[in-house]
């Protein structure tokens, strides 16, 4: 691997054309995309490149593979869901709908040049692309979509501090969020208490929380 390639790469993308985008932001130019802006697709492509290389870090990458060349897959798995994502259909973030894209294109690839599978173990999904059909597909992305996405993020927390943030913003079934006070209570202590507990984990897992 090209240390100094993958450095300046990583350091390119502090620029502000590829700063995340806002909710609001992020569908008006899906809707550009679907009406065949190039530029609206390149502007979404590009504010999802950072969570590529965050997402990176769940896979296991031989030294004899250039992490550059990972990358590259990985990218054309986020253009092929941008490309593939249905503004009018679904209601999730587009790195959301993208993840399973950019995650199949990595698998194939150190497959191919590693004869590798990733460490991550998804239930009933191991390695694999979408199922066969679009109704799958959908039902697949609306049942699994945003439980994984939050595990991805979360899974450096302690048990305690995913309790805590899950309850807060409702991320587990019955995805209610509560207040300080509703968790302080269940938890045994106070509302300034578990306040500073959510600032606390919030940097700690240090992701723009406009993701979702």
């Amino acid at each position: 691997m090209n240390n100094l390639v993958f450095e300046q790469y990583t350091k390119s993308l502090s620029h502000p054309r590829y700063t995340p985008l806002k909710r609001e932001e992020e569908r008006e130019l899906m809707f550009q995309v679907a009406s065949g802006s190039a530029k609206a697709f390149e502007r979404v492509v590009n504010s999802h490149l950072r969570f590529v290389i965050y997402y990176l870090r769940n896979f296991t990458i031989p030294n004899h593979v250039d992490v550059m060349d990972v990358i590259q897959e990985a990218n054309e798995g986020l253009m092929e869901g941008v490309k593939k994502y249905n503004v009018d259909k679904y209601n999730v973030r587009v790195f959301s709908y993208c993840f399973f894209h950019i995650r199949a294109s990595i698998n194939q690839y150190l497959r191919e040049v590693a004869d590798i599978k990733n460490h991550i173990n998804y239930r009933g999904f191991e390695g694999g692309y979408f199922t066969t059909t679009d109704e799958d597909q959908d039902a697949f992305i609306n049942e699994h979509t945003a439980e994984e996405i939050v595990n991805l993020y979360l899974k450096d927390l302690t048990e305690k501090e995913r309790f805590t943030i899950s309850l807060l913003f409702g991320l587990t079934p019955p995805y209610e969020p509560k207040t300080l006070r509703d968790v302080a209570t269940m938890m045994h202590t106070t509302a300034e208490c578990i306040r500073l507990q959510k600032e606390k984990i919030l940097d700690k897992i240090k992701i723009n929380k406009d993701v979702f």
